[in-house]
Formats: structure tokens, sequence, C-alpha cells
């Protein structure tokens, strides 16, 4: 912990634990909000190949947690 204390220039434990948090909850809704877009455009698992709708999950889930990250952060 002291090192990433060091890399962000944090002081007490408190901080740290604020902004694994906001990673923690960008994280899981990014992952969340990527289902219903996915299905929205079309790509679900029952009708379209495991890796399509892998690939297209993984790669909405990017953009979307930049802009949660720049929101809840």
């Amino acid at each position: 912990m002291k090192k990433l204390k060091d890399r962000w220039d944090i002081e007490s434990n408190w901080q740290l634990f604020i902004i694994l948090l906001v990673f923690a909850i960008t994280g899981s809704s990014a992952a969340k909000l990527a289902s219903p877009l996915v299905d929205f455009l079309g790509i679900n698992s029952e009708t379209s190949h495991w890796s399509i709708y892998w690939f297209a999950r993984i790669v909405l889930i990017f953009p979307i947690y930049q802009v949660l990250l720049v929101s809840f952060g």
C-alpha cells in the first residue's frame, strides 16, 4: 500500500480506501451498463457466438468505464 500511496501522493489509508472504492464502483457499474447496451445492439449470448458477444461487451466496457470514472471521481 505504501507504493500506491506514494504514486498517488496521498497520506492516509482513508484516502486510499476512497480511491479504491471509486475504482470498484466504476468497474462494477461499467460492467452492469454494458449488458443492456449489447442487448440494444442486438448481440446476445443466446443468438450470437460467445466470442462475438464477449468481445462486444468488453469493447463497450472500456469507454463506459472512462466516462463513469470521470463522473464518479
